[in-house]
């Protein structure tokens, strides 16, 4: 905040904290930038390219799994302020390839990561470990 203050950026940078609805604020950014040293499913990113945002993410954790490089976002390596830095130019100076990730990452989102898929994948997931489960108890049973 103090930084924030001394810089005079209170009119282009925003703490919210918690936000009940955010996609206002993701309607309003050109990109998502994620700098993450560790990122669990990386939900956020997610809703980034939902709504049409490229995002410029650490390759860490999850987010190379959603983040497809140079498709819908770059991946940087983890604590280079450098290489972000350098993304984030790239990005800013060039609308058309924002553009262009942005619409990548909205098909990516919309092929990978609904909700209805995301049932569907588990609901059959279980239905294969419940098919394999009689199989496997009569081969531990067999060897013992």
């Amino acid at each position: 905040e103090q930084y924030i203050a001394n810089h005079r950026l209170g009119d282009r940078v925003f703490l919210r904290g918690y936000t009940e609805n955010i996609i206002p604020w993701i309607n309003g950014f050109d990109m998502m930038v994620m700098p993450s040293y560790y990122e669990g499913f990386g939900y956020s990113a997610v809703e980034a390219m939902a709504a049409r945002k490229p995002v410029i993410g650490t390759n860490v954790s999850s987010l190379p799994e959603i983040i497809e490089d140079g498709v819908t976002g770059i991946l940087v390596a983890p604590r280079s302020a450098e290489q972000l830095a350098d993304a984030m130019e790239r990005l800013a100076n060039d609308p058309v390839l924002r553009i262009s990730m942005g619409e990548n990452g909205r098909k990516r989102a919309d092929e990978l990561f609904t909700e209805s898929r995301m049932i569907k994948e588990t609901e059959a997931f279980f239905r294969e470990v419940a098919e394999r489960k009689p199989a496997a108890r009569s081969a531990l049973t067999s060897s013992e």
